[in-house]
């Protein structure tokens, strides 16, 4: 049985669940220490829920909640099975050993065997053959979860060794139904699996199929499950619910921006479809139109699990500002808007920030949320979002960091972002594991050796004096002189191991520092030594022992194949040997790398041997997968977060930044090797995801919702058009909501100087509106200018003051 509840609001939501649950303990024979389950999108939402449990019962207690990613496979752990859920890294390995074990003598996959060794012979590298088959396995995992998630039919001619639906491309459906059926066929790989480790790989659609055999129906699941928060799962997550729903009592807490039935809303492409000349006559609610696809598709889903029975918690926005007015249309489904109401107007509550740069874009939002917090003395920092697009992240958070710094010292709690933009440790840990495919250039073995991580190692010594020690050795490039062979350097010079030879040398020798041009002779060659301080001795002996201990590891993973499980130890003691964690956060950074590398060897790609590059691919791509979990919802200071981990979150105030051209929404991509036609795919994709995000995260908006991006290229000052999200949102406020004589404010476009007059005028003596600046740096810089104006010259030239 499934119980549905809508909202607009999560607040609504968690409190028809806090309801619920008193509900639940209040049944004859409950008890106080009876589990309840919950299940959310992700760790903030459930901390929404949480906070909202305890303050309707004064604590959350006995709550048992898992992120929706991983409620199969809590529920087959909590079984007691031998079952797994196959996942999308489980499918690639498996994919993977298929393709490393090679097609013999199967004809339908020579196209495989092509293509795999064109890689190799345009590589010119033995390993170039596996690095184009991890890439091929990659692609193809994501290809056939998606046939068995929208494609049913298609798996199941497979299965029984039958071509597909008519239409598919025959030369491809051949070997990607051969490879299939080597995974999943009778005596596959997955049957090989559970027959070398007792341990069944099970699929999605296995799960929720009642007829299959490691059906949800043959375990037992709790006897309710709340769901809170989803409302774009897609297809898969309908079934599920309804396998469920099957054996347990499911509540479903719903968002949706409607009020309203809106499963007629058409979409963009039905309307071009069907009336390509009257799109502009389209009477419904314009941001449901061109965003809420997703939506709409999801209510229909739950609608038709819950036989169109809901209950409704929907809370009017009001109408006191701008963006109240727009949420409150979306809310009632409001025809729109050709003509300008009464009630129109602009204000501060829906605006957008063009900027010069990603460093001024940072510059201005920090400086208007403390403008905010000293306008309005009830507003919390906690109420304050920064949305980083996951593509920019790794771009913004570090200027972001330092300017909040700059900024009156403003706190950042960054929420759930890659690992890989979350810190140095990834940083450090990629370049170790890259090393082996460089020439050992200086530059490449200098940047890892006085890695902070890294240099840690040695807290006595001096990065800095490494480098100039590399500067009077003449360290350009390669191991050792065998590097050379072939060049035209006949001589041992330029490599390390020269380098290092004349630091220890220098030791106990004498050299140009004490006047003596001597060389000792050695191996045919006369090496001068690098004389250095007697104090420097220990740290010059440390840093050849670093430096040769690097280049025989980086050697060692060039030599040979080996299993995965062997190549996964020497990763793990690459960063556990190398690497020195000197902060909390560093440490905790490094635990959840080194888990990351634990997984490159699941069993799924099997034992056969693999070059180290292939192993090294694994590592990266476990590595990407990696969250941070710093930072919570309700700890001190901005939060700053990814779009999709935020969206449907209520706050106060919501920045979204780099919401420029081509950044946002995701561009639409057709994978090339999915052999199904675009009806046959289904409705949906990434773009229309982020659309419907976006919608969300505007309406999860209390008070106002800031847009902003880089709107100018600084090398070529080329102007730089907004995304097609704010373009739409503009459009839409200037037919009915904003009157033409205040379209201006809608925009700022921000100056290229941040000591400009437009922020500090009456530090250049002007009467005009200021926009808000916090930074006293910029102040001072504004204060210089108008000096140097008012003394009525230029300030000297750099020779100038060195000749004074």
């Amino acid at each position: 049985m499934l119980h549905l509840v809508y909202s607009n609001f999560l607040e609504e939501l968690t409190e028809a669940l806090a309801e619920r649950l008193a509900e639940r303990r209040q049944r004859p024979g409950a008890s106080l220490f009876d589990t309840l389950h919950l299940v959310t999108p992700n760790r903030h939402i459930d901390a929404h829920a949480r906070a909202a449990l305890a303050r309707r019962h004064g604590i959350a207690f006995n709550l048992t909640t898992w992120p929706l990613d991983d409620l199969l496979p809590g529920l087959l752990e909590a079984s007691g099975r031998p079952w797994r859920l196959l996942d999308l890294v489980a499918l690639r390995g498996m994919l993977l050993g298929a393709l490393l074990d090679g097609g013999g003598d199967d004809d339908e996959l020579a196209p495989v065997s092509d293509y795999v060794r064109g890689g190799a012979q345009r590589g010119h590298r033995e390993d170039a053959a596996e690095l184009r088959k991890f890439q091929l396995a990659t692609e193809l995992a994501q290809v056939f979860a998606d046939y068995g998630r929208s494609s049913p039919d298609l798996l199941a001619a497979w299965r029984r060794g039958e071509a597909g639906t008519a239409g598919l491309p025959a030369h491809e459906e051949v070997w990607q139904r051969a490879l299939w059926r080597r995974i999943f066929g009778p005596g596959g790989a997955i049957d090989a699996y559970e027959r070398d480790h007792g341990v069944r790989w099970v699929r999605f659609e296995e799960l929720v199929d009642p007829q299959s055999s490691w059906s949800l129906e043959r375990l037992t699941l709790p006897e309710q499950i709340h769901v809170i928060g989803v409302s774009h799962g897609g297809p898969g997550f309908g079934k599920l619910l309804a396998a469920l729903a099957r054996q347990s009592e499911v509540h479903v807490y719903a968002l949706n921006p409607c009020a309203e039935f809106w499963e007629d809303v058409p979409a963009p492409r039905q309307r071009r479809t069907s009336a390509p000349l009257a799109i502009e006559e389209e009477p419904d609610t314009p941001l449901l139109r061109l965003w809420g696809r997703p939506g709409r598709d999801g209510a229909r889903m739950l609608n038709e699990l819950a036989s169109y029975q809901f209950e409704e918690r929907f809370r009017d926005p009001g109408d006191e500002t701008l963006l109240a007015r727009l949420q409150r249309d979306i809310l009632v489904r409001s025809p729109e808007r050709l003509e300008l109401g009464d009630d129109a107007g602009a204000d501060d509550s829906l605006r957008v920030l063009a900027c010069p740069g990603v460093r001024r874009e940072l510059e201005v939002i920090a400086s208007e949320i403390w403008q905010r917090l000293r306008r309005d003395p009830g507003l919390k920092m906690h109420e304050i979002a920064v949305v980083l697009g996951v593509r920019e992240a790794g771009h913004y958070l570090p200027q972001l960091q330092a300017v909040f710094a700059e900024t009156g010292g403003l706190p950042a709690n960054v929420l759930d972002l890659p690992v890989a933009t979350d810190g140095r440790v990834v940083e450090a840990v990629e370049l170790l594991l890259s090393l082996p495919f460089g020439s050992f250039g200086r530059h490449e073995l200098l940047r890892l050796c006085t890695h902070p991580l890294l240099a840690a190692r040695c807290p006595d010594d001096d990065p800095d004096e490494w480098v100039r020690w590399c500067d009077g050795v003449g360290i350009v490039r390669g191991a050792d002189r065998g590097d050379h062979q072939g060049t035209y350097v006949t001589r041992d010079l330029f490599n390390w191991e020269q380098g290092v030879r004349r630091l220890a040398l220098g030791a106990f020798l004498t050299g140009e520092r004490s006047g003596d041009a001597r060389g000792f002779a050695a191996d045919g060659d006369a090496y001068l030594p690098e004389e250095h301080t007697q104090a420097g001795q220990l740290g010059a002996g440390r840093f050849g022992l670093l430096v040769r201990s690097l280049i025989a590891d980086a050697r060692f993973a060039r030599q040979g194949a080996r299993s995965l499980a062997d190549w996964t130890r020497f990763m793990t003691l690459m960063a556990t040997s190398y690497l020195a964690p000197t902060t909390e956060a560093q440490e905790k950074e490094l635990t959840r790398c080194l888990e990351a590398l634990q997984r490159v060897d699941d069993g799924s790609v099997g034992q056969s041997p693999v070059s180290y590059r292939l192993a090294y691919q694994l590592a990266l791509a476990a590595l990407a997968e990696q969250r941070s979990n710093r930072g919570q919802l309700l700890g001190p200071g901005v939060v700053v977060g990814p779009l999709h981990r935020l969206r449907g979150l209520p706050f106060k105030v919501i920045f979204v930044t780099g919401l420029g051209e081509g950044r946002f929404p995701e561009v639409e991509r057709r994978r090339a090797l999915d052999l199904r036609s675009d009806q046959a795919r289904g409705p949906g994709g990434q773009r229309e995801q982020d659309k419907y995000a976006f919608l969300e995260l505007m309406l999860g908006a209390r008070q106002a919702f800031v847009m902003s991006y880089v709107h100018r290229d600084l090398a070529t000052q080329e102007v730089m058009p907004a995304s097609s999200l704010v373009l739409d949102l503009l459009d839409v406020l200037r037919r009915g909501y904003v009157p033409p004589a205040e379209h201006a404010q809608l925009i700022e476009e921000h100056r290229l100087r941040r000591f400009d007059p437009a922020y500090f005028p009456e530090v250049y003596q002007l009467e005009q509106r200021a926009w808000p600046s916090w930074q006293p740096e910029a102040r001072r810089e504004a204060q210089s200018v108008e000096l140097r104006r008012q003394l009525g010259q230029g300030a000297p030239v750099t020779g100038a003051l060195l000749r004074a």
